[in-house]
């Protein structure tokens, strides 16, 4: 499991994984200055992210080991997830010559890359931007899905038949709820998506990207925006302090807030940004950690 952290006070932020072994928290050494989100694999063992200078990037968590995905042909990556397996990297890419919207090229891509030999396949692409930027595998590989913001300012959600990664759905204003996290897939054709709708709730809803059928309810704002993780159905809620001490607790629910439940209790004060929990381990459960 990989937790973000930003002790009160601190300037930077600090990642921690937990040490099964040992059950507890350990801070990742020498990993590069980074941007955006940070991936876990699904077994726990490397982190893919981007660094300050839109390069991406793998480190082994138990040797230090780097590997740098650098290409002349693209403007940089945004974000990259790996694959259930473990054998490939999806990532977001970008090439911007335009000084304005509407003016000049701004384009992206999805490419795909072979960690071991490096071969890049660019397999989607399209004119846009990566805002608000997610991109997730299924937990079986066999889709790829990925929300990204048109010229027009629209945002949409496009899934990928990776077999080959032809487009079998496309949503309009549906945004991805979590990054890289195969958390937010709730079987091998379901996800979790997340749309606007007034200032006070936003639509949480459950996707078939085989067969498009939709489930939605809306919830109140401040649920959704806490939402930093997710295994087995369960998601993981923002962090809190509690009152009077230097103690931190992160909690759980269901999608709609329901059966909150204690998930970790650190002993600092600090601002939880992500949780990361890959799925070889057994699910959310409770606990204490240093």
């Amino acid at each position: 499991m990989l937790v973000v952290i930003r002790p009160d006070r601190a300037r930077a932020k600090r990642v921690v994984v937990l040490d099964a072994g040992e059950d507890r928290f350990v801070e990742v050494a020498g990993l590069p200055q980074h941007r955006g989100e940070l991936v876990l694999s699904d077994d726990g063992t490397r982190i893919v992210g981007v660094d300050p200078g839109l390069r991406l990037f793998v480190h082994t968590l138990a040797t230090g080991q780097q590997q740098w995905f650098d290409r002349d042909d693209v403007d940089g990556h945004v974000v990259g997830a790996f694959s259930p397996d473990g054998r490939w990297i999806a990532a977001a890419t970008m090439v911007e010559t335009g000084i304005a919207p509407g003016v000049g090229e701004h384009r992206i891509a999805i490419e795909v890359i072979d960690i071991d030999t490096g071969a890049v396949r660019s397999v989607w692409s399209a004119e846009g931007y990566w805002d608000e930027c997610a991109i997730s595998w299924s937990p079986d590989g066999r889709l790829l899905a990925a929300t990204y913001m048109s010229l027009e300012e629209q945002q949409y959600t496009v899934v990928l038949d990776t077999d080959s990664f032809g487009v079998i759905a496309t949503f309009e204003n549906w945004l991805l709820l979590l990054t890289g996290s195969s958390g937010m897939w709730l079987g091998n054709d379901e996800f979790v998506a997340f749309s606007d709708v007034d200032v006070q709730h936003l639509a949480i809803i459950q996707v078939d990207a085989s067969t498009s059928h939709c489930r939605q309810r809306l919830i109140p704002h401040p649920l959704t925006d806490g939402y930093i993780g997710g295994s087995n159905g369960r998601f993981v809620q923002s962090s809190e302090w509690l009152r009077g001490t230097d103690t931190t607790q992160v909690y759980t629910s269901n999608l709609d807030g329901s059966d909150r439940q204690l998930f970790i209790t650190l002993r600092l004060k600090a601002d939880v940004n992500k949780v990361e929990i890959p799925s070889t381990d057994l699910g959310i459960t409770s606990g204490v950690r240093s």
